[in-house]
């Protein structure tokens, strides 16, 4: 009897793999994915052949000539296959520091992807030759930039800092205070940060680094309703944002030339270096009753000054054209906001100066920070 009712057991599971078999290929779906359930990060994006400098879309199309690429994570089970796009997509990837696995025709390389978190879904792009994989950049990326603000809005992977787009992927670092690394789930909206990334063509800014601030740090953290009047330069004019300060506007407002003629506000353009008179508003913005295009070496004595440039001269030193003078409370800082000497600094390097501006174009700098 057992004998019997085993024989049907297994015929049954033989016509059911019939079954199966009969039904032929499902359809394709792009990209695959390893897990579906996903308990840790997501990594997804697209993948292409070549050496860090060819284009993307080329190395993509060599890709897809070459039968495409397998991906999978270092360690863990399953992997999925990029599409006629070159894209991939794999959940379930550990949190906190993974290693990704590119394998095709000649291609057998790996990349590290760390700073992963619960729920968090990171977008990269990649180029792989050889035993080689490293994180692509668009065409469109532009020049260095660093920007000081804080958070107006979190989603996914990406962050709004004084009205500005900030864009993360694999390779961006978040470090806490203390510079120890953390987590993008570390940042909450309301929250100063210090960003240092890539400019992009749209106003973005791809981070390769995000680190928490504390909100009385720097200057330009008032408390509501103080008179500010402060010169630095306009880094967004939608919203407008000076200095790293969110600057509004209303009726009353002031809207001046150089020479003190009316103008409107098509006329601020990125960049521009102007003066702003008016009440510190929550969040660090300020409610303007005046901004004034200014030259960028003509600041009046005593007014705030912000600005970035290279080291001429260390003995006195200058930067930017401006002797740059300092106190015993002057803060000199590394790129990680560490404490250096000015002993540290070097004719051609790049700093953020933040300080008084004095009679002869010089300034009294609160601040003197290496940038990269």
């Amino acid at each position: 009897m057992a004998n019997r009712f085993l024989s049907l057991v297994t015929a049954a599971g033989l016509a059911l793999a019939a079954v199966a078999c009969d039904s032929g290929p499902a359809a394709p779906t792009a990209p695959n994915s390893i897990a579906v359930a996903s308990f840790g990060a997501t990594v997804q994006g697209t993948v292409g052949i070549g050496n860090g400098s060819s284009a993307m879309s080329d190395g993509v199309r060599a890709l897809a000539s070459a039968g495409g690429a397998k991906v999978s994570v270092v360690g863990r089970t399953g992997s999925t296959m990029t599409d006629g796009s070159g894209r991939f997509t794999v959940r379930d990837v550990p949190t906190g520091q993974a290693e990704l696995r590119f394998e095709g025709s000649g291609i057998d390389a790996r990349l590290e992807i760390r700073d992963l978190a619960e729920g968090q879904t990171v977008t990269i792009e990649v180029q792989v030759e050889g035993q080689k994989a490293t994180l692509a950049r668009p065409d469109d990326h532009g020049s260095e930039t660093s920007l000081r603000g804080r958070i107006d809005g979190l989603n996914g992977s990406e962050l709004q800092v004084s009205g500005r787009r900030v864009v993360t992927d694999g390779s961006t670092r978040f470090l806490d205070r203390q510079n120890t690394p953390t987590t993008m789930g570390a940042f909450k909206v309301g929250g100063m940060v210090q960003v240092e990334g890539i400019s992009r063509s749209d106003n973005s800014v791809l981070a390769t680094k995000i680190k928490q601030e504390d909100g009385d740090d720097d200057a330009g953290d008032d408390a509501p309703g103080i008179e500010v009047n402060f010169v630095g330069s306009i880094t967004t004019t939608s919203p407008l944002v000076v200095a790293g300060r969110t600057v509004m506007t209303d009726r009353s407002t002031r809207l001046l030339d150089r020479q003190n003629n009316p103008i409107s506000m098509g006329a601020f353009k990125a960049g521009d270096m102007v003066e702003v008179e008016g009440t510190s508003l929550s969040g660090n913005s300020v409610l303007a009753k005046k901004i004034k295009q200014e030259d960028a070496d003509d600041d009046a004595p005593g007014i705030e000054v912000n600005f970035v440039g290279s080291i001429t001269s260390t003995s006195p030193l200058i930067v930017a054209g401006r002797t740059v003078m300092t106190d015993s409370s002057t803060r000199l800082l590394d790129r990680q906001n560490n404490p250096i000497t000015m002993g540290a600094f070097k004719p051609g390097d790049k700093v953020e100066v933040e300080g008084s501006s004095l009679p002869g174009n010089n300034v009294l700098a609160k601040k003197i920070k290496r940038q990269d």
